[in-house]
Formats: structure tokens, sequence, C-alpha cells
């Protein structure tokens, strides 16, 4: 009697990488926000003691300025990430309806593996080419 493999696809899965982006992001630019509010931002920061930093001058700015810097780079930042978190939802989303179309009839752990790794090696691809569609 051959072994089976038996796939269990949990839905959530798919949406995790965009929830978790969206959360941290959420949780991230909002503490940043929020001491950047209530920072001196008149001068620029100092380096923490600490730690070998370079020094590099830059334009003088006041502090509405500075903070709309920040502001604009932390926000950037944000969307970035989240568009990541969507992409790598994007991706779990091909592996799961790929795995729902795949029904070999007889086939090794090794070429299953195989399968995967291609799906996945696809939808990589996809960040640069249009594969969305066979």
């Amino acid at each position: 009697m051959a072994n089976q493999l038996q796939m269990r696809l949990d839905a959530n899965g798919v949406a995790a990488p965009a929830q978790q982006a969206a959360w941290q992001c959420s949780e991230i630019v909002a503490f940043f926000l929020h001491a950047a509010g209530s920072a001196d931002l008149s001068k620029q920061p100092e380096a923490a003691s600490n730690t070998m930093t370079y020094k590099f001058t830059g334009p003088e700015m006041t502090a509405a300025e500075r903070y709309g810097l920040y502001e604009n780079w932390l926000l950037s930042k944000g969307f970035h990430e989240l568009a990541r978190g969507v992409h790598e939802t994007l991706e779990e989303a091909l592996l799961f309806v790929e795995m729902l179309k795949y029904q070999p009839m007889e086939t090794t752990w090794a070429k299953f593996q195989a399968h995967v790794a291609q799906i996945r090696a696809r939808a990589g691809r996809c960040r640069s080419q249009r594969c969305w569609q066979r």
C-alpha cells in the first residue's frame, strides 16, 4: 500500500503576510510620529555616544521642516512595507490556487516539493513580469 499525501490548505495563511505588515506599519508609524511630535526637532539629533557614527551635514531646517522630512520618510517606508506584505499575500494566494489544481495520480515527496518550489519561483518572478495568468 502506497503512502498518501494529504494537504490541508489554511486560507488564513494567505492573508497573514498583508495583515502582519499592516499591523507592524500601523504600530511603528504611530509610535515614531508620536515620538517625533514630542521631540526637539529644531536641530539635528545627536547620535548615541556608545555607537560608531558618521556625521553628515545637511541644510538648515526648522522643526516643522524636519518633522515633515521624518514624516514623509517614515510613511514612505511604511507604504513600502505594506506593498511587500500585499505582494507576499499574492504569492501565497498563487500557491494556494495552484495546490487546489494539483492532482497527480502518483508522485513522490521530492517531486511534490519540487512542484511547490516551482510555484514559489514563478510567484517570485511576478515582481517584474506579468505572470499571474498562465
